[in-house]
This record gives C-alpha cells, structure tokens and sequence, in this order.
C-alpha cells in the first residue's frame, strides 16, 4: 500500500509538472509551426489498466525529448494464489527528427490543403511530408511489488509472499507523430532490452523473466505505442 501511494504521488507530480510545462511554454510554441510539447497518453496501456503520461518537448525542430511514467495495481487470482501487484514505470528519451520535428497543422486548412497548408518552398519534399518521424533513444526503469496470499485450502504456514522486482534497460523506438489544431497523434514501435532482478523467499519465476538466456541473459520486449493527447 505504501509503495502504491509513492506511485500515485509520483503520477500526480508528472501531471502537474506537465501543466507547468504547457502553461509556460506555450507562447514560444505559438510562434512556431513546429509543436513545442505535447503531453499524451498510450492507449494500448491505458486498455490494460496501466495508467500513463507521456510529455514530449521540441527545444528545436530536430531535436526533441520525452518523459514518460506508468503506474499499474491489480489483483489477479492464479490457481490457489491471490496475486496483488503495484508496479511503476518511469523512463526518458532522446528524440531525433531527421526531417523535423511534429508540425502544427490547422485542421481547417488541412483538410482543404493537405499537408501543403504547412509546405515552405524553401523546404526540401522530404521536410514537407515527412517531419515528425523520429528515432529515439532511452533508458527506463521498473519496479513491481508483488504480493501472493494463499487459499485457506492450502493450510499455508506463511500468511503471504512478498516478492519485489526490479527492471531497468535502455529502449530504441521509431515513431511519427503529428498534430491537428492542438490534437497530437504519436505512433511508434519501441523496443525494450533490460536485465530484471528480483527479491523474494521462492524462486517462482526461474528463467521465466528473460527471454534470452545464451551467451547474455537478458530480456528484450517490443511493443506498439499509440500516443493520444494535445500538443502546443
């Protein structure tokens, strides 16, 4: 219960410092066409009980930054456990914008232009269609609290066990994100490489947290991100 009230400290702290973000930093972003922050959720975590925010800033159009955090407690009943688990995320990333970073587009003029609403004659045809594809590069780190009790059928001398696991790792993603009269759309797919370690009385798990054991053991996870929020 203790660590579940650290993590939603911590979730409400991201958001208020997103808002701080959002509030001082849009009127640089209202001089640009180029989308200054964005502050987002991932929908695929969001549909598992994962509640997450994502803040993403543009210092200049090539370069950006994210932060994310992820908070997840749930009880889940396995055979002749209950299972109780409270778990955080937090990571960052370092965001390359080969062709520039998300533009702002009106949909207004959007959906009567296209992309041309936004198209400089200056600007290379690559600058005008393909800004907002990026690559990223971070590291993230984990933490799941974990907590079986056993049925009463099982007569068990212990009255619970408590396991604690630790993962950290670096993440690679390619993405492109776009932005709509405020609207912010970020779609990528991230790759996970990490080495998970974990406290407890019982080794339940084995080799069951990696999925490569030879010559490394390590564990490497790939996900789709479909990012949904406002940008600015």
């Amino acid at each position: 219960m203790k660590f579940f009230i650290k993590c939603c400290a911590w979730q409400t702290t991201t958001c208020f410092v997103s808002l701080y973000l959002l509030i001082s930093l849009s009127p640089l972003a209202a001089q640009s066409d180029y989308a200054t922050i964005a502050v987002s959720t991932n929908v695929p975590e969001i549909s598992t009980g994962q509640i997450n925010v994502t803040v993403s800033y543009n210092p200049i159009p090539f370069v950006g930054f994210g932060v994310r955090t992820a908070l997840r407690n749930e009880q889940n009943q396995d055979h002749q456990f209950t299972e109780e688990t409270a778990g955080l995320a937090i990571g960052g990333e370092v965001r390359l914008f080969p062709f520039g970073a998300t533009k702002l587009f009106d949909i207004s003029d959007f959906s009567r232009h296209g992309f041309r609403s936004k198209a400089r004659l200056s600007n290379s045809w690559a600058q005008n269609y393909l800004s907002g594809l990026y690559l990223g590069i971070g590291y993230e780190y984990r933490k799941i609290d974990m907590r079986l009790i056993p049925d009463s059928d099982l007569e068990s001398p212990w009255e619970d066990f408590n396991y604690s696991i630790k993962d950290s790792g670096t993440t690679a993603q390619l993405g492109y994100s776009i932005a709509l009269s405020h609207f912010y759309l970020d779609v990528g797919y991230r790759l996970r490489f990490s080495k998970p370690e974990w406290e407890g009385p019982f080794d339940i798990f084995q080799e069951g947290l990696y999925t490569k054991t030879y010559p490394i053991a390590y564990r490497q996870t790939g996900s789709l991100r479909v990012c949904v929020g406002t940008a600015f």
